[in-house]
């Protein structure tokens, strides 16, 4: 018999409208992840987040955080938040519905 190697973790599941309330009540920004990501309708968008954000996207970051729109960062600003302690690390998957 032939088995399957896998593993099993811990996911965080959250919705694109419960993300941009997080950041609009957080940050004051309106993020519209479907938009910056170029998402489809009922997407599942994963996300490793362990906190490390790269030097050379921490200027994007900021741009985010005041308020420029900036496409496919969510995963760095996901691990900014994650640094800043404010969501924990860990897989994510972002359900997207328009």
């Amino acid at each position: 018999m032939t088995t399957l190697n896998m593993r099993t973790e811990l996911t965080h599941y959250v919705t694109d409208a419960e993300l941009a309330r997080f950041l609009k009540d957080s940050y004051g920004i309106d993020y519209e992840i479907a938009a910056m990501e170029e998402s489809g309708n009922d997407a599942a968008l994963a996300y490793h987040v362990d906190g490390d954000v790269p030097s050379y996207d921490v200027e994007d970051i900021q741009k985010i955080l005041a308020g420029e729109w900036i496409n496919y960062r969510t995963s760095s600003l996901l691990n900014y938040l994650a640094k800043e302690g404010k969501i924990p690390t860990g897989a994510y998957v972002i359900t997207v519905c328009w």
